[in-house]
């Protein structure tokens, strides 16, 4: 064969037909690619049909985005896994999907900036509690705050990286306002411990004060400002269970009781010296009256009154006149001070609440239907102070009698009885 001569009319027709029989293949190939691309066609056409038929039926004001989201997930997962159509078709059909994917993404910006902007208003919301007065308002708000951040939002989905920043503010920001509750109840803990402290120093000072006292008016003294002082250290709510309370009531009571003991020590050695003066007065006026030299017992008497003490002033002088005037006492002075003393008595075992004689008895009687009838009626004269009627019957002289004196006795007594009943 001759390369370089032209070919023959059958050799062109030969390597035509080998070049048809070649191509067949080629052509069932093309013919059957076609066919599947006619198809991917039809097919993501109809995809496309019933997605944007979706949509076109979408309320969007009342959409859940989780599953509009879910759904172009899908979508787009499906579109992956179709055959492609032809070139031409293929790039039709992708600008029709592109503009589905972008209307779904249209309506999820939207709705991603709604919730962007929901929740940032929701943390100025909590942010601006840090500055309520009311803690517990800031705390209700705020838990309120958080019903609404979980309640009303998660209808989309924020990007990852702006979901975890807002929240991270949103939950800093209650945080501030919940930590202010223990902020507070760490500053009443130690308001507390304080107030604890200072109490029991109180106390204790009050416990050593009423050691060193040895007298009334220090124990009042220190009983009054310890009062004082612990009313304004006492806490508004009290607890049942305070042991500082129950030992400021001992530490009050032990006062109280010693203020009692000094007065009824008082007042028993003040009857005490009053009955050793109304003595001495008796002995001296008994003298005068015997015949006896008045100057040597009025000496012995004289010496003896001044070893007593003084009795409170009203007291001192009624018994000392009686003491100084003993020496002219006469015999008849001392009779009619005999009978009015016993007159005395009779009041004073009335006011007392003590039995008289039943000599006096009808005497008694009419005496405290007077004292019934003065205590109802407009004008009368007041009940006299036992205290001061035993006064006057020391200070009356009056000759010896053993039953007044055993009379007198017995309102003496129940008068040291009476000084020792705790004050009110």
């Amino acid at each position: 064969m001759n390369v370089h001569a032209a070919a023959s009319k059958a050799q062109w027709e030969g390597f035509d037909a080998l070049l048809e029989q070649a191509y067949v293949p080629v052509a069932a190939y093309r013919a059957e690619q076609a066919e599947r691309q006619a198809q991917a066609c039809v097919a993501r056409e109809a995809m496309c049909t019933g997605w944007e038929s979706e949509l076109a039926g979408m309320d969007w004001s009342q959409a859940d985005f989780k599953v509009v989201e879910a759904w172009r997930a899908e979508w787009i997962k499906q579109w992956r896994a179709a055959p492609q159509a032809g070139f031409r078709d293929e790039r039709a059909l992708r600008k029709r999907f592109d503009t589905l994917i972008g209307a779904i993404d249209q309506q999820l910006d939207a709705a991603r900036e709604a919730e962007f902007q929901r929740r940032e208003a929701l943390i100025v919301a909590a942010e601006a509690l840090t500055e309520q007065n009311d803690l517990r308002l800031a705390m209700n708000e705020a838990k309120a705050l958080q019903q609404r951040w979980t309640q009303q939002g998660g209808a989309v989905r924020l990007k990852r990286g702006d979901d975890q920043k807002q929240w991270q503010r949103f939950r800093a920001a209650c945080n501030t306002v919940f930590e202010r509750l223990d902020l507070q109840r760490a500053e009443l803990t130690a308001q507390r411990q304080e107030q604890e402290q200072a109490r029991q120093s109180l106390l204790d000072d009050f416990a050593v004060r009423l050691d060193a006292a040895d007298d009334a008016e220090t124990i009042k003294r220190a009983l009054g400002e310890f009062r004082t002082a612990w009313s304004v250290a006492r806490p508004a709510a009290r607890d049942a269970s305070d042991n500082l309370e129950k030992r400021a009531q001992t530490l009050q009571q032990q006062a109280q009781q010693r203020l009692d003991r000094i007065r009824q020590d008082k007042s028993r050695a003040r009857f005490s010296v009053l009955a050793q003066k109304a003595l001495l007065a008796h002995r001296v006026e008994a003298a005068g009256c015997s015949g006896v030299m008045r100057e040597p017992v009025l000496a012995v008497a004289k010496q003896g009154w001044d070893e007593l003490e003084r009795l409170p002033g009203p007291i001192e002088q009624a018994i000392a006149h009686r003491f100084t005037e003993a020496h002219l006492a006469t015999e008849v002075e001392l009779e009619a001070g005999r009978a009015q003393r016993e007159s005395l008595l009779l009041d004073l075992e009335i006011s007392l609440g003590l039995p008289s004689p039943e000599h006096v008895a009808e005497v008694r009687r009419e005496r405290q239907l007077n004292r019934l009838q003065n205590r109802f009626g407009a004008v009368g004269e007041p009940d006299l102070d036992p205290e001061a009627l035993l006064l006057r019957c020391y200070a009356i002289p009056a000759t010896a009698d053993a039953a007044l004196d055993q009379r007198l006795s017995a309102a003496v007594q129940a008068l040291m009885q009476h000084a020792e009943q705790p004050a009110g």
